[in-house]
């Protein structure tokens, strides 16, 4: 195979290289909790104002300011292990995860009727009356059981994504610490009273507060906190919370979005800007979040940025370039965390209204995206990775050289690893690379397929073995 020529195709994915110091490790993960607050079906900023929230009681109980930065991260990032649960729970109770995780979180799981309306409810929506009873009787019956199984794995997941990601102990175990209550009747390990790390009860708090804040209002909000305190919540901190509530801007900066461009701007100062490295450390990390939405998409974001980047060595991209097609790579997918796995798992048998679902998570991904300062170059290789070669693609049908190269490498990456990996694998490599080669020039680059193949025949590339 000769040598690979990129000649006007490069040309339409010049980019700047980022300025490290404009962008702070706060700023990113702030940016980036967007994604966790649609895989748990919450409204747009419930992990900033829960943040916010929790670091306003904890200003009340003169939390030293060397866990300040502790606190904030294990707020904003308690959800990073729940997109594990999630087809679990999706083949469990056989409806949207994101409305059931949504919904579940205004149950009080002490209230046993109210946990089995819930479950009743929840269960098979649409189905008889009768196949919907023998399935919630089943939860319920195993209900203990199986909640344990989902926290736990949710809480090793969170823990082992933060420790990649570089985060303190103190952050790991706040999160994996998140489902415990004072009275002892959380989860996983029905820890009691203080022996709940400080960090994971104002992360409690901060949560429930704004679920029912917004469900209806600071009374409400207030009527279930105070219900729950000395079962859920520690009173003393309860007490704290309902003294800051009182305070004139409390509420009022929770509506009108002053506690969410407070924590967008959260400056921790003893560590200050992060450059490449770090960025690059955060970004691998949450690929994992996005990747265990569904069991066949597990690596699947480090394999393709793998792929994807031994392309751009081979199309002779500049490492400036081969920087944004890796980091677009990893975090492609990122809109998918907004979608139901009732969607991701089905996605050769969508109806029409469903596919158009699905393909909405391009414009999610770019809209959490678009939230990074310093992020640009790669918004347009995130929103063109669905574009085909024909104009078949998605999300705006562009053709051939109105795709940018990043995104060529990255859409043929993307599909040769799902020929391997995905539910409808093929038996090997060279069987992935013929069904590439089929569509070279309709649906994909020829030069991306080409440089593909010529890094596959040359040892460049490890495909996984399809499953």
């Amino acid at each position: 195979m000769g040598v690979i020529s990129i000649n006007s195709m490069a040309r339409n994915m010049v980019v700047a290289m980022t300025e490290p110091e404009r962008l702070t490790r706060a700023e990113l993960m702030a940016a980036l909790s967007a994604a966790m607050d649609l895989t748990e079906g919450l409204p747009a900023g419930h992990s900033r104002r829960a943040t916010w929230i929790a670091m306003r009681i904890a200003d009340r109980v003169h939390l030293p300011e060397t866990q300040r930065p502790e606190l904030f991260y294990a707020v904003l990032l308690k959800d990073i292990g729940c997109s594990s649960n999630a087809s679990r729970l999706f083949n469990l109770y056989e409806m949207d995860d994101t409305a059931l995780k949504a919904d579940f979180r205004r149950v009080d799981t002490d209230r046993l009727l109210q946990l089995f309306q819930f479950i009743l409810t929840h269960t098979r929506p649409g189905a008889p009356l009768k196949t919907r009873l023998v399935r919630a009787i089943h939860i319920g019956i195993h209900g203990a059981a199986l909640a344990r199984e989902v926290v736990e794995d949710r809480c090793h997941r969170g823990r082992e994504i933060l420790k990649k990601m570089g985060f303190s102990a103190g952050v790991c175990e706040a999160v994996g610490s998140l489902d415990e209550h004072w009275d002892g009747h959380g989860l996983p390990q029905k820890l009691t009273g203080k022996n709940i790390p400080l960090l994971s009860r104002l992360a409690l708090l901060g949560q429930v507060v704004d679920v029912f804040h917004r469900a209806g209002g600071p009374v409400l909000a207030t009527q279930e906190i105070c219900r729950r305190s000395g079962t859920w919540f520690d009173p003393h901190l309860v007490r704290a919370f309902l003294s800051v509530s009182s305070e004139s801007d409390f509420w009022i900066s929770l509506e009108n979005g002053t506690a969410v461009d407070e924590i967008r701007h959260f400056d921790e100062s003893h560590a200050g800007a992060i450059h490449d490295t770090d960025i690059d450390r955060l970004v691998r990390g949450f690929s994992e979040v996005i990747d265990a939405k569904s069991p066949w998409t597990a690596g699947h974001s480090q394999r393709v940025a793998d792929v994807a980047d031994v392309v751009a060595v081979t199309l002779h991209l500049p490492a400036n370039q081969r920087l944004w097609v890796r980091r677009a790579s990893l975090l492609h997918d990122i809109g998918k965390l907004g979608l139901g796995n009732d969607i991701l798992e089905n996605q050769h048998q969508l109806s029409q209204v469903d596919r158009r679902r699905y393909e909405e998570h391009v414009i999610l991904g770019l809209k959490i995206l678009s939230g990074i300062q310093g992020f640009a170059p790669m918004l347009p290789l995130v929103e063109a990775h669905h574009e085909r070669y024909d104009g078949t693609g998605f999300p705006c049908r562009l053709t051939a050289d109105q795709i940018p190269l990043g995104a060529q490498i990255l859409a043929v990456a993307d599909q040769f690893d799902w020929l391997l990996c995905g539910p409808e694998a093929v038996s090997n490599t060279q069987h992935a690379l013929s069904k590439l080669s089929q569509q070279s020039g309709h649906a994909f680059a020829p030069a991306c397929v080409e440089a593909l193949a010529h890094a596959v025949i040359n040892g460049l590339i490890h495909a996984p073995l399809p499953r």
